[in-house]
């Protein structure tokens, strides 16, 4: 194979090390605003924002979601909905990076949400192979 496998022989030293260099990573405080109980309106947007440390890990190989899933009428959850937050600054002491996303409801119900911060590898096959995730 091309390159003596160079690709996985990375992927798999990768995935060896995630894990104790992924418990550094912390959540270190988050806003939300728009969100009144559980339920939203119609285009309501709710407006999250996150201060998210890396501790060891690099910032190209963390994501950080805004995960909002519909509650139905039967209290069943439906389809997670999951939105990149983008990265829009550096606090002052230099070490917790702020991140900002938002949702727009497309009809109004009820509604939970959460935060979530994983490790991302290019070459992972799914994101849920690291299985490690953070919540807020």
């Amino acid at each position: 194979m091309k390159n003596g496998y160079e690709r996985a022989k990375a992927l798999s030293e990768w995935k060896i090390k995630i894990a104790s260099r992924f418990s550094t990573d912390h959540i270190r405080w988050y806003k939300v605003r728009g969100f009144h109980g559980d339920r939203l309106k119609l285009n309501d947007s709710l407006h999250v924002e996150a201060g998210i440390e890396y501790g060891k890990m690099a910032e190209h190989e963390t994501r950080v979601e805004l995960v909002i899933l519909e509650v139905g009428e039967d209290g069943q959850y439906g389809v997670p909905v999951i939105i990149p937050m983008e990265k829009t600054g550096l606090m002052k002491e230099g070490r917790t990076f702020v991140y900002k996303g938002s949702y727009t409801a497309e009809r109004s119900g009820r509604f939970v949400y959460g935060l979530r911060v994983r490790p991302h590898h290019p070459d992972l096959y799914t994101y849920q192979e690291s299985n490690l995730v953070h919540w807020a």
